[in-house]
């Protein structure tokens, strides 16, 4: 009888889990504080490719394999931690696409596939990676990507590989852009630059925007989460303030500010503007370098 069972061997343990990932923003880790997405495929639509590949060259990607997934996908969430000096160090960046053609291992760079099961592939960056640049890449399918820096590693690990829950930022699912924000830290950053700005967005616990673009041009809104009524009407006045003055500017500011409706909702401070095509345009070729005016 011993001799049969020792002959039987050990019996394997389990095998994990595929990761868990019901949508695109279960990918972010919630210790980052500014998340995005940004529906590129009707961006492309409604400005055309030259405008589009004009913001696209100002994106910070510098990781070649980041670069050609950006150019491939119709929806990017970006999620970060700002640093106080600035840069973006820290971040989760997710793609949807078609990536077929892409496969990082072909890249010297980058380790080969570890296969997690349910179609999901990882890849390992070789060596030590920048800690602005992916040091992991996730992959799903042909239609999904997740690039994630070393700072990130161990917490989208646990969300993916380990199922591992927690109350992470999550952008709307709607419009051409959409962002949640815990706003304090980019409050701090804008103190230097601009103070009113800055010291609104300290205050704040939350701010979420949506925005949308269609043949009339574009529509935001814009949330501060304050703590309570009071401080949310006065929010409310000081952005009002911001807006006059904005508005005694000439050229694209004052058309900026002759679009904006500002008001306390409950807890919040809201802010709404509707932008016609010219100066969206307008707006576009500033971004891109030619001329604020």
């Amino acid at each position: 009888m011993l001799s049969a069972c020792a002959g039987r061997g050990r019996i394997p343990p389990p095998e994990a889990p595929p990761p868990a990932f019901r949508e695109p923003s279960d990918a972010i880790p919630a210790e980052l504080d500014f998340a995005l997405r940004i529906d590129l495929a009707k961006i492309r639509g409604a400005l055309g490719e030259t405008a589009f590949d004009l913001l696209r060259d100002k994106s910070a990607a510098r990781d070649p394999v980041t670069t050609d997934a950006l150019a491939r996908a119709d929806t990017v969430w970006v999620a970060l931690r700002p640093s106080d000096r600035g840069a973006i160090d820290d971040s989760v960046t997710i793609v949807r696409g078609r990536f077929g053609a892409i496969d990082p291992h072909r890249r010297p760079e980058w380790g080969p596939a570890t296969d997690l099961g349910a179609g999901w592939r990882r890849f390992d960056r070789k060596g030590k990676a920048p800690r602005s640049e992916p040091a992991r890449i996730y992959a799903r399918g042909d239609d999904v990507l997740v690039f994630v820096t070393v700072a990130a590693l161990d917490s989208v690990e646990r969300r993916l590989e380990q199922g591992v829950l927690d109350d992470h930022l999550d952008p709307a699912e709607k419009g051409v852009l959409s962002v949640d924000a815990r706003p304090r830290t980019l409050g701090r950053l804008a103190t230097h630059h601009f103070p009113t700005v800055g010291r609104l967005l300290e205050r704040s616990e939350r701010l979420r925007v949506t925005a949308d673009l269609d043949g009339q041009g574009l529509r935001a809104e814009l949330e501060l989460e304050l703590g309570g009524e009071s401080e949310a009407r006065a929010v409310a006045e000081s952005l009002g303030s911001v807006a006059r003055a904005l508005g005694q500017t000439r050229g694209l500011g004052a058309q900026i500010a002759e679009g904006l409706v500002i008001e306390a909702v409950g807890a919040r401070a809201v802010v709404r503007l509707k932008l016609p095509s010219e100066a969206l345009a307008r707006v576009v070729r500033c971004a891109g370098g030619g001329g604020c005016e």
